[in-house]
This record gives structure tokens, sequence and C-alpha cells, in this order.
């Protein structure tokens, strides 16, 4: 089970897209988007990324000599299971590394993508949470029509 919702309406997958290039630097009109997924499916997919970006995270240190904590008051590097057991803060202060939530989305959608049916393109990560067998991940996309509304007026000027 994957749902995409925007302003808690289920809408289809292919109508939301993301990139990496000007992540959170977009400007336009914004929705709330929420990424219900279903858990099983989410640890399948990402724990080769979890841990490899932990493989990554681990070397890192070594070269530098400093440990760099993976979210406040972190003193080791957590395993997966002991990320799923975090709490919803110290989760999405780790999953906001762009290695692990790119990665997720990934997964599950198709990055600049230029489908006639793209209405919305994600600006931000807001939240990450674990209920029962659900993971919610949301935050705010912005309106493609109003993006190019207005860089269309802004060229204008």
């Amino acid at each position: 089970m994957f749902k995409v919702l925007i302003n808690n309406g289920e809408m289809n997958p292919i109508c939301l897209t993301y990139s990496e290039w000007k992540f959170g630097r977009r400007r336009g009109d914004s929705v709330k988007y929420t990424l219900q997924l279903q858990l099983s499916d989410f640890i399948q997919k990402f724990q080769p990324i979890y841990e490899e970006g932990m493989k990554e995270w681990i070397e890192d240190d070594k070269i530098t000599g400093v440990f760099d904590p993976l979210y406040e008051g972190a003193t080791n590097y957590p395993t997966f299971e002991e990320f799923l057991n975090l709490s919803e803060n110290q989760q999405l202060e780790m999953f906001d590394f762009r290695c692990y939530f790119f990665g997720v989305l990934a997964c599950y959608l198709k990055e600049e993508s230029e489908h006639k049916e793209v209405k919305w393109i994600i600006n931000s990560l807001n939240n990450f949470s674990i209920h029962g067998q659900k993971v919610l991940i949301g935050g705010q996309a912005i309106d493609i029509k109003s993006m190019h509304r207005l860089s269309y007026t802004s060229t204008q000027a």
C-alpha cells in the first residue's frame, strides 16, 4: 500500500514529483503532502539505503576523527532496528539527511517527472513518523502551475 495525500485528499501518485535540485528553494502556492507507506514495504526498500548511508557516515567520521551525531543526543551509530525505535523527532532528524530522504522518494515517485498529470513538486520534509503498520512522510509541495506563473511574471517585470 502506497498513498499520496494532498491536503488530506488521496491523489494518484503520478501527480507528485520531486527534485534534489532546488529542493526547499522553490516558490509558489503550497499544499500539504503526505506519503502513506506500508511499514513492511518501507523496511524492505529503506533498510539497504539506510545501511549504505550509515557505512558512509561511519567512514566519514573515521576520516575526520570526529563522531558527528546523527541526531541530538546520539552516542553511537544506530542500527536500522534502533532507528525504527527512536522518537519521531530523532527519526526525522536522521531521515532528513538527503541520501535517506531522496533515496526513499526514488522508491515511490519519479524524479523530475514531466508527465502531463504532475501537479505538485515536493519542497520540504516536515515530518516522518511510524504509526503501527504505516509510515507517514510529509511536508509542503508546490503547485507547479503557480511556479510557472511566478517565473513568467518575474521575467516580464
